[in-house]
């Protein structure tokens, strides 16, 4: 984060790089992105409000894509974590069963 106010390039900068992030599989970083992404978008609205709407509208356009790949790697985990459950159950029913 920085003093002076950021560019809707600086917006679209980081959206990329959240994407990339996310691409990456580092959590760490996506979510520092997002939260300074959620700053500079803030002050970029307070110093210049809604009138850039074309450009805007675009950012919206990154902003729903970068959304669309944080819930995939959400249900992805989701999923995961399904699946290692079910695992986990059928290796203590299996020995369970190999115990009688």
């Amino acid at each position: 984060m920085s003093t002076r106010v950021p560019t809707l390039e600086d917006l679209q900068r980081q959206l990329v790089d959240l994407r990339a992030a996310l691409a990456d599989e580092d959590d760490a970083r996506a979510a520092e992105l997002v939260r300074e992404h959620d700053v500079d978008l803030r002050q970029y609205l307070a110093a210049h409000g809604t009138g850039a709407r074309l450009a805007l509208g675009e950012l919206l356009r990154q902003q729903a894509e970068a959304m669309d790949d944080m819930r995939a790697r959400r249900d992805a985990a989701g999923s995961a974590l399904r699946q290692n459950r079910r695992s986990s159950d059928a290796a203590r029913a299996y020995l369970r069963a190999g115990a009688l």
